[in-house]
């Protein structure tokens, strides 16, 4: 015992020098990243979801890309230990002899290899395998990976994440005690014996307690007793407890109560704003839904959205699905919504999507929300024509041109990205609203044909000619502010600007004639003009980005029976 004491003193002793003797960070071109995988398949599947239950051992496979020369990892996990424990960790063979040191507390395990001699030969690879235990009070839980730090040529890195595994509860349990397949005599017998107990007395087992209330009564044998006799292949488990709240309410279910793939085939609609749900197991059988909302939800006049889902899978089926509401989620692959050619509206804003090659063949969307993601390249939006409204609003589109097409879009959006040339929507001669704040235009000669143009947005870009605009007649509102314009002859000639309409050029270098002649030339027809002298830049910024928001916060709108957020 005493040799293996001063041993692990010596190893603590040894890797503590190897973490700490040069305490720089790696440079960029050296830095490193780490994936979690609960797929126990050789590779990295990049499954970070599990459906168990209590008291078993959950393995979470480390990867790690760019770790080449590499001579030691470290890896903090956080838990909730009244969830689960920790059991183990086994190092892969990626690190050379290494040496393992582990410090553990109460809802933590540190995890330090250090290499004795030796160092990472491969870019990638898997580092090692931790373990946990789900306890017998196991409900669901996260486990996070939320630091780990890399020695590398006598330098660290280290790093703050956000990597979580979920691991869900079962929740339906089965009225087949004794796996034969039918609930029968067999299976009350094995009830019966249970019955009256309650977790904590010794007798309790999770698997009777069909409600999941923590006691076996006369609820669970309704359960049960409704059950009786019947094919358990017909029941759907859905492991998302919140999820599985929603569904029972639709379909008049009690709590706990088993759902069978026929009934969920029932549902049509599902509101499930705001309602903390991650997982979405178990609606692959709710073929017959025509909308799906888990977007956001007006609480206290603010609009908020705890539902956090990143796997699609469940719902590449569900072919009947016209209006899916995803907005405020965590996703970043779109590529099971492939197949649902029935949507006409779709809302995915505010995820992290930079890929939308898999959105190209939902030719019958109407709608589509796409704002605040990380598209650079929107040319698989190329053929979808029957779109007319799109929001893609703060991406980082620099090329338009494969919007040329859509000829019927009334709305577009896309203010907030990298956008220099605009005659990629010279043809739009539908739209009604276009929103190109913020962006890096100077030519604006390509919207000349847009007539019917109601609402135009161009602040914040570096615009010193409006002579294209003095023939678009039906604009009501025109917002110029924080631009290069000298010269606002142009608008004074746009006979279609009077009464009630408005112009915003504050922020511009007029000339004496515009502030002096052109402007109280457009105030006596009534046309509401806002001006000032130009700003300092950081000024310029802080107000567009206010009035940005502002144009945009709350703002929505109804169509086709549906409301629509920008």
């Amino acid at each position: 015992m005493k040799g293996k004491t001063m041993r692990n003193q010596i190893l603590l002793i040894l890797s503590t020098f190897v973490f700490l003797m040069h305490p720089l960070s790696l440079s960029a071109q050296n830095s490193f990243s780490l994936l979690l995988d609960v797929d126990s398949a050789t590779g990295d599947q990049a499954v970070t979801s599990l459906n168990t239950s209590p008291d078993q051992v959950i393995a979470i496979q480390i990867f790690g890309e760019d770790i080449q020369n590499a001579t030691g990892v470290s890896v903090r996990f956080e838990y909730d230990a009244n969830q689960v424990a920790y059991d183990r960790f086994d190092a892969s063979a990626v690190l050379p002899n290494a040496q393992k040191l582990t410090e553990q507390g109460s809802n933590f395990v540190n995890i330090s290899l250090v290499s004795f001699g030796g160092q990472a030969t491969v870019n990638s690879g898997l580092i090692g395998t931790i373990r946990f235990r789900t306890l017998a009070a196991f409900s669901g839980s996260a486990i996070r990976l939320v630091r780990a730090d890399l020695a590398r040529g006598g330098q660290t890195q280290s790093v703050s994440l956000n990597l979580r595994v979920e691991l869900w509860l079962q929740t339906v349990l089965s009225p087949d005690f004794d796996g034969d397949g039918q609930v029968g005599f067999s299976d009350f017998v094995l009830f019966g014996s249970q019955y009256g107990s309650r977790q904590g007395d010794g007798k309790y087992e999770t698997k009777y307690d069909l409600d999941s209330d923590g006691v076996i009564g006369f609820s669970d044998f309704v359960i049960f007793g409704n059950s009786y006799g019947q094919d358990v292949s017909s029941y759907v488990a859905i492991p998302d407890a919140n999820l599985r709240v929603v569904i029972e309410a639709e379909l008049g279910k009690a709590r706990g109560a088993l759902i069978t793939r026929d009934e969920m085939s029932t549902l049509t609609r599902l509101e499930a704003e705001n309602a903390n749900i991650r997982n979405l197991t178990g609606l692959e059988f709710a073929t017959s839904l025509t909308r799906l909302d888990f977007g956001l939800k007006t609480v206290g006049g603010r609009l908020v959205n705890s539902n956090s889902i990143s796997d699609l899978s469940p719902l590449s089926g569900l072919t009947k699905l016209e209006s899916l509401n995803l907005e405020a989620n965590s996703i970043a692959d779109v590529s099971a919504l492939s197949g649902l050619t029935s949507l006409t509206y779709l809302n995915l804003y505010k995820n992290s999507i930079s890929d939308i090659s898999a959105l190209s063949g939902l030719t019958s969307l109407t709608w589509l929300n796409l704002f605040n993601n990380s598209i650079t390249d929107v040319s698989a939006l190329s053929g979808l024509t029957n779109l007319e409204g799109l929001n893609l609003i703060n991406n980082s589109i620099a090329d338009v041109s494969a919007l040329s097409g859509l000829t019927n879009l009334e709305y577009l959006y896309l203010i907030s990205n990298s956008i220099t040339d605009v005659s990629g929507l010279s043809g739009l001669t539908s739209l009604i609203e276009l929103f190109l704040d913020a962006n890096s235009i100077t030519d604006v000669s390509g919207l000349s044909g847009l007539t019917s143009l109601r609402k135009l947005y161009l602040r914040s870009n570096s615009i010193a000619d409006v002579s294209a605009l003095s023939g678009l007649t039906s604009l009501i509102e025109l917002f110029l502010s924080d631009n290069r314009i000298l010269d606002l002859a142009p608008l004074v000639a746009n006979t279609g600007l009077g009464s009630g309409d408005r112009v915003f050029v504050s922020g511009n270098p007029l000339s004496a004639t515009s502030i002096n002649t052109h402007i109280p030339a457009l105030q006596s027809r009534g046309v509401d003009v806002r001006f000032s002298a130009s700003k300092p830049a950081v000024e310029q910024e802080r107000d567009i980005l206010h009035g940005m928001m502002e144009s945009l916060r709350g703002e929505e709108w109804e169509a086709g029976g549906y409301i629509f957020r920008r």
